[in-house]
Formats: C-alpha cells, sequence, structure tokens
C-alpha cells in the first residue's frame, strides 16, 4: 500500500519544536513500576540508533545555524528522551514489541515528511524517495500490528488504533510542518486502517489454507501488497478506494494489479487493530467469496 489518504481542513495548531517537547520522566523514576524497565530501555535505545535517528529531522529544523556539535549533542539527547517516552508510554501494555515500536518510530519522520509533500511538484527521484519512506513506515507498521495482535483472544486484549497513534504523538509530538495537527492524525489513522486491512487478509488466508507470498519492499513501491495464485493484489481498506485505484490505473494504462477490498468494513474493527480469531474465522467465507468473484481464486471446474 503505497497511497496515503489526504483529508485537508483548516485549523491552526500550536508548533512542537525540540527544545519544547514535552520532558519524559528519569528512567530512575520507573524502577519499581517495572523490574525490566532498564533492560527495555537499553533495548529500545539500541533499536532507536540502529536505525536513521528518528528526530534528526527535527532537530534540523529547529537549529539551521546550530554548531555540528550542538547538533550531535541535541540528536543524541533527543534519542535517549525517546526511547524514555516510547517505554513510558507501552509499559503497561505487554504485548507490545518495544523494538517493533522503536522501528516504526525510526520511520515515523520520513511518513510525516512525505505525507506532505505534493507529488505533482516531485522529480522522477523525488518521487521514488517519497513512496520509499511510505513503505519503510507501512512495513514497520505491519510488524507492529501483526506481533501485537496474534496471541489475542479478546476484543479486550486487542490494542487499539489509537495507542499506536497516541504512541507515535506521545514520543514525536511535531516538526516544522505541524500547522495542522489533526491532518496528521486523520491520515496516520487512514494508514493504520490501511496496514490492518493487510494483515487481516493475510490472517484469512492462513485461516483458509490459502497459500501467498507477502509483496516486498521493492513490490510494494509498485503498488504490490501480496501475491496469491500468481495474482498481484492491491489490497484497498474500501470500495471507494477500489474504484479509485481502478481510475487512475486505467488512465496510466496499468492493468498488472487487481485492486482488492476484503469485505470487512471498518465499524467491525470496533477501532481495533485486528478482529478476534472467533471473528476472523466467521468473516472468511465472505473474504473467500469475494476472491472468487474477483478472479483472483479460479472457480472450481463442475464435474459432469
Amino acid at each position: 500500500m503505497t497511497k496515503t489518504r489526504h483529508y485537508k481542513t483548516h485549523h491552526t495548531h500550536k508548533r512542537y519544536y525540540v527544545d519544547t517537547m514535552p520532558s519524559p520522566i528519569s528512567p530512575s523514576q520507573w524502577s519499581t513500576s517495572s523490574s525490566n524497565i532498564k533492560k527495555q530501555l537499553v533495548t529500545v535505545d539500541a533499536a532507536l540508533k540502529s536505525q536513521k535517528p528518528h528526530l534528526t529531522y527535527l532537530v534540523e529544523q529547529a537549529g539551521r545555524n546550530w554548531s555540528k556539535e550542538k547538533h550531535r549533542q541535541r540528536r543524541s539527547a533527543a534519542l535517549g528522551e525517546s526511547a524514555v517516552t516510547l517505554v513510558q508510554h507501552y509499559a503497561s501494555k505487554e504485548q507490545w514489541s518495544h523494538v517493533d515500536m522503536a522501528r516504526l518510530l525510526a520511520a515515523y519522520p520520513g511518513w510525516v515528511e512525505a505525507t506532505e509533500q505534493d507529488d505533482t511538484t516531485l522529480t522522477r527521484q523525488e518521487k521514488k524517495q517519497r513512496i520509499k519512506k511510505l513503505t519503510h513506515f507501512n512495513h514497520a507498521l505491519r510488524d507492529v500490528i501483526d506481533n501485537a495482535t496474534h496471541a489475542c483472544e479478546t476484543w479486550k486484549s486487542i490494542p487499539s488504533v489509537s495507542d499506536i497513534v497516541n504512541g507515535l504523538e506521545a514520543v514525536c509530538p511535531g516538526n516544522k510542518h505541524a500547522q495542522n495537527k489533526q491532518d496528521r492524525k486523520d491520515m496516520l489513522y487512514a494508514t493504520v486502517a490501511g496496514v490492518r486491512n493487510e494483515v487481516l487478509f493475510m490472517r484469512v488466508l492462513d485461516e483458509a489454507g490459502i497459500a501467498y507470498e507477502p509483496g516486498t519492499a521493492n513490490q510494494d513501491m509498485r503498488g504490490i501488497d501480496i501475491m496469491v495464485n500468481g495474482k498481484l493484489i492491491d489490497l484497498k481498506s474500501s470500495e471507494y478506494y477500489v474504484y479509485e485505484a481502478q481510475e487512475d490505473a486505467a488512465e496510466h494504462g496499468d492493468h498488472r494489479r487487481i485492486f482488492f477490498f476484503p469485505g470487512v468494513e471498518g465499524y467491525e474493527y470496533r477501532n481495533k487493530l485486528m478482529l478476534t480469531k472467533e471473528k476472523i474465522i466467521r468473516v472468511m467465507p465472505r473474504v473467500v467469496a469475494r476472491m472468487y468473484s474477483h478472479g483472483i481464486l479460479d472457480k472450481p471446474t463442475q464435474q459432469r
């Protein structure tokens, strides 16, 4: 899924800069709240540093005239603060992988920058870089949703969409483009819903015993989310997005992909990141029937 939906409203919101970010509590204040909190902090800090420093973008925007030394010091401090805040936000949520969340966080500023670019003004190379940033975030998000929900058996145990959105906002509250914070949150909710749709589809295929192959990062950049029965599928989270994608593909003579909405509506998730396993089994016949009707699966030959 490479397209991000844009919802443009016109409100003014407070800007946040690195030096005005909320100060997280000290790790020493946590020692009694969780026995493994220090271990989590070390793990998260390492995960953040293994990526491109996710707050470099914020630091650069806040201090264009800073010296190189101040940039280095501020970036290092920002990474440490983010590790503390991330673990703080998810400390009581055992189903979350802090490493997964750290990787998601590392990709978040690039996603923000990409969603706010006008691709009609970009060069061919700039468009590729924009899609690469969106894809990087989507793949990290897919891992977060998959790993955070695979063992959840009840609605209560499944994390909500708001858990992810609020977590990203808590750790990375804004940048120079944050004139309309609500627009960004709306786009983030739409992106989470789209990736959630991909994870659900794979869960249904697993339950139905249907072989599939997830798209690679390079394939995802070309709009290929998954391959089933030799068909290249671009998953969409609603029929409207299917129709929109079909129109766009027709204009460009692109007939390689099947645009497919599995048929599970947004309200059925109850604002959760996934359906319960029982619910997945119940929707499976509906999804499989749509796969036949859309030509993804071959209809069995009737015996005479």
